[in-house]
């Protein structure tokens, strides 16, 4: 059964996991009419879900259903929001097969580095799930094996999802073209790295008042957080630069990085709603050079890795609201931004559902430098390798750096040095 080994860590939980987790279905289509609308009202009505049952009792209560059966079911556990729907009910025991068999195998000495969790196809949604009931900081109940995978799955299939819509080149409003080592070397935006060697490195070891040469200007950190941090132009024109590291690969960002996937299900936080972002820190920089749109752009995003996630939030703000005018946004730049990682919370009002045809408006400003064959950001590579997904904006691909088994290595940013 799905609790049938002890809980991994048990040493350090104070609460127990609970002896029996108990499941229910119901068929996913069902509905009084036609509509999502009404999909959801009846998800919401007790009598179309089955009685609560252990997970081989409903395993063999849909083996009883008329086979072959192509209707669609949806699984939730007793007490959890949590749900997974599934192509028909042989899929639904294949999956709770899947699962008693890795809660049987797999031990706390498992090592996920988040690199590794998205090497798609080779992904395993349960490896990730055994993951989050390691470092959840929520109570046991709320991430118990079941939620868990169901979370994994949510995070597996978001990017599907996008690839799915990005397939249809002829709506696509957003350009993407290659382009040699040597021309990146050569432009402008080259020098944003600068702020990125700077932010990667912990706090501590970040020197108060450092100073940048980029863009032709002279930069000094005015504000320095654990995941991002503030550069303000020394030549006195109000022109600011916020930058966005990518993860380190540690346990502390899978947890708390704001562009961690595992980050809400760890924190218990809603998956679809965006992670603390400096807001209020970029209205008070537009605040400070004033919203005449005749001035010059002020703000520059940079973000790499993980961090292109929120550097992108930030950037769809502007022109949202009256605080962030989009004349004020200056230039979005991102390396190997981990597209791959697509959160949930990219979604209406941050990001409209048909952004691929109908490109946002600060997307204009948007470019993402993106390595051939980098699994977070570019794809595998082969023909049957999976895509990640493309960003709004211009995305510029440059050659790998590294081939084969070691492809996963041209996500690293040294190679933007």
């Amino acid at each position: 059964m799905l609790d049938s080994s002890p809980p991994i860590n048990r040493s350090l939980e104070a609460e127990p996991e609970p002896s029996i987790q108990l499941l229910q279905w119901m068929w996913a289509d069902a509905a009084v009419a036609p509509g999502t609308f009404f999909t959801e009202i009846a998800k919401v009505n007790p009598l179309r879900w089955s009685a609560k049952m252990p997970p081989e009792d409903l395993k063999r209560d849909l083996a009883l259903l008329p086979s072959p059966c192509d209707r669609r079911i949806r699984l939730r556990l007793v007490g959890q929001t949590h749900e997974l729907e599934f192509s028909c009910p042989e899929s639904a025991s294949r999956w709770i097969d899947e699962a008693q068999h890795e809660i049987r195998s797999q031990s706390q000495e498992h090592s996920l580095g988040l690199l590794n969790l998205h090497r798609i196809p080779f992904l395993v949604p349960m490896a990730i799930a055994i993951h989050l009931r390691v470092n959840a900081k929520t109570p046991w109940l709320q991430r118990n094996f079941f939620a868990a995978a169901a979370f994994a799955r949510r995070v597996v299939e978001s990017p599907r999802a996008v690839v799915k819509m990005q397939t249809d080149r002829s709506a696509c409003r957003h350009q993407q073209s290659f382009s040699s080592w040597e021309a990146f070397h050569s432009s402008a935006d080259q020098s944003a790295v600068l702020f990125v060697q700077y932010a990667s490195k912990p706090v501590d070891e970040r020197a108060p008042d450092a100073e940048l040469s980029a863009f032709g200007d002279l930069w000094t950190c005015s504000d320095d957080t654990r995941f991002w941090s503030v550069f303000t132009s020394k030549s006195g024109n109000g022109s600011s630069v916020i930058v966005f590291r990518g993860g380190d690969g540690g346990i502390g960002d899978q947890c708390d990085h704001p562009g961690s996937p595992l980050r809400a299900f760890i924190h218990g936080h809603e998956a679809e709603l965006p992670p603390p972002l400096p807001m209020e820190t970029l209205k008070a920089i537009v605040k400070r050079v004033g919203s005449d749109a005749s001035k010059p752009a002020t703000i520059t995003i940079v973000g790499f890795s993980m961090g292109g996630l929120p550097a992108l939030a930030c950037a769809l703000s502007f022109g949202k609201c009256d605080d962030l005018p989009l004349h004020s946004l200056s230039r979005v730049i991102l390396f190997n931004p981990a597209t791959m990682f697509w959160p949930l919370w990219f979604k209406p009002p941050l990001l409209a559902d048909d952004w691929w045809s109908i490109a946002p408006p600060a997307s204009s400003a948007v470019i993402s430098y993106v390595i051939k064959d980098d699994p977070l950001s570019e794809g595998l590579p082969g023909s049957k390798g999976f895509r990640a997904p493309i960003f709004p904006g211009h995305t510029v691909v440059l050659p790998p750096k590294y081939f084969g088994s070691e492809a996963a290595n041209n996500h690293e940013f040294k190679n933007f040095l």
